[in-house]
């Protein structure tokens, strides 16, 4: 049967939920779901996807700043030998610098620090933070290149962005930081 979408919205975290109607007596659900049976012609759908692939996954909140909820996400699957694998960051101040934070775990409770939200476990195994610059719409794409070695599959990363920015006007936050979610990134063979 057929599907037709009536409404999309995009959240800070990456997902998609998406509203319509099908005719379709096995349009696909998930257990929990509210109602999974099929009701005859113009039955309603509502879908969240959370639009991740396949070894990413999103945890936390973000500390949004001027322009609302950061969203960070990926470019592609984290893929051993994706030379072109990178993690994106949106809704930043324009042209501002911020850092890319990376860690070898994550945590169930963030650590506030000056108004913002971190996610990461810095006594983890590894603890980086690597400099990074939002462009003219607030954007930022930083590559990490994943190298072509077979040891790299089921290493895990957990990554967020932390940006300086302005502190007004509202709702800017009052110490100009803000941070994304943060991903959790499982390298795939």
């Amino acid at each position: 049967g057929a599907a037709e979408a009536y409404a999309i919205a995009h959240d800070a975290q990456g997902a998609a939920t998406v509203a319509g109607r099908t005719w379709s007596p096995n349009f696909p659900t998930t257990p929990g779901a509210f109602d999974t049976s099929f009701n005859g012609v113009n039955d309603s759908f509502v879908t969240r996807l959370d639009m991740l692939p396949t070894g990413v996954s999103a945890f936390g909140r973000s500390s949004p700043g001027c322009t609302g909820p950061l969203a960070i996400s990926v470019t592609s699957m984290p893929r051993v030998g994706n030379a072109t694998f990178a993690l994106t960051c949106g809704n930043a101040a324009p042209n501002t610098p911020g850092l890319l934070a990376l860690a070898a775990a994550g945590l169930t409770t963030p650590i506030p620090v000056l108004g913002v939200d971190i996610w990461l476990d810095p006594f983890s195994a590894f603890f980086v933070t690597l400099g990074a610059n939002s462009d003219a719409r607030g954007a930022c794409e930083f590559g990490l290149p994943i190298p072509n070695q077979p040891w790299f599959a089921r290493r895990r990363l957990i990554a967020q962005f932390v940006w300086a920015g302005p502190n007004s006007p509202q709702p800017c936050p009052p110490l100009g930081l803000s941070a994304s979610n943060a991903l959790d990134i499982t390298m795939q063979p």
